[in-house]
């Protein structure tokens, strides 16, 4: 895989993650990088579960945010 491929590929991941954050930021508040912490940590663990990234087909994005939720806890 080529460095470029590889260098889209995470630019995805975030971006697919930062939608989530999103939608699991309740308040709707800016500037507190708790969410994103927990988030990062909750996608780790989405990963050992389910051996890939949360939001990494597009189409999965909507189901993917209960299983998301449940890796916070």
């Amino acid at each position: 895989m080529a460095a470029a491929d590889l260098c889209a590929i995470v630019v995805l991941m975030i971006i697919n993650i930062l939608v989530i954050a999103s939608r699991l930021d309740d308040d709707g508040g800016e500037g507190d990088d708790t969410v994103y912490y927990i988030l990062m940590r909750a996608a780790e663990e989405f990963y050992t579960e389910y051996s890939r990234y949360p939001g990494w087909y597009d189409d999965q994005v909507e189901a993917d945010i209960p299983l998301l939720k449940v890796c916070r806890q």
